[in-house]
């Protein structure tokens, strides 16, 4: 049925008839579908090899697969779990905060720039990418009740629990989460230290999971000296 959707049709239609001969016809329309179900083919062995069931819930279509990098995928799915359980990224920490600091007239700034974000995610290898969204697959179903052990041992500000979780993540897949959390600590060190060595007060806002365990920022802001106390 995918197949036979206008848009297919048309695009087809229109490929095919530039072509001077019916051979070279044959070959750019086999080719052109070969590229374009690249994507959903391999998502969707993964899905019938791993037995995997997608929520019917998250309206996934098909179509969002084709083009997209493995990982945009698994944050794709990722994110539209996590719409359905009820967390509004417009009312996340971060940006009640920017938008406070805004109305007060207080400048903000980032640790590194989106782009400098996703890089660590494209530069994974196809293999890990592929890991990241079976993965993420895998984890739908107990994305609920993972999400709030999370948000409960930071709502109890429980770092020894926090970095459990951490620890438990990095154990079974260190190739996503070193470029992902424990690289990023290091890139983001030398600013928040040259805060830090300023003579006015900031505040810095980062994800719960980069301040606790080994590698976190508590960690390496000891290992410099300083001596961060939480607050309760």
């Amino acid at each position: 049925r995918h197949a036979t959707d206008p848009d297919h049709v048309i695009a087809v239609s229109t490929i095919v008839t530039r072509q001077p001969t019916m051979r070279g016809a044959l070959v750019i329309g086999s080719l052109w579908g070969v590229g374009h179900t690249v994507t959903i083919v391999a998502v969707g062995g993964t899905i019938i090899l791993f037995t995997v069931v997608i929520p019917p819930r998250l309206g996934l279509s098909m179509e969002i697969l084709d083009g997209q990098s493995p990982w945009v995928v698994g944050i794709e799915l990722a994110d539209l779990e996590y719409l359905h359980l009820g967390f509004d990224p417009q009312q996340g920490v971060e940006e009640q905060l920017v938008h406070r600091a805004q109305s007060d007239g207080k400048p903000t700034a980032g640790l590194e720039t989106l782009s400098e974000e996703l890089a660590s995610l494209e530069a994974l290898s196809r293999e890990d990418q592929l890991r990241l969204l079976d993965q993420t697959l895998s984890e739908l179903k107990e994305a609920p009740g993972e999400m709030q052990e999370v948000l409960g041992a930071w709502r109890r500000g429980d770092a020894a629990r926090l970095a459990s979780l951490l620890a438990r993540e990095y154990r079974a897949f260190p190739a996503l989460y070193r470029p992902l959390v424990t690289g990023r600590n290091q890139r983001w060190l030398p600013q928040i230290e040259q805060l830090l060595h300023g003579e006015r007060n900031c505040l810095v806002v980062v994800g719960a999971l980069h301040l606790v365990g080994e590698g976190g920022l508590l960690e390496l802001l000891r290992r410099d000296g300083f001596a961060p106390v939480q607050l309760n």
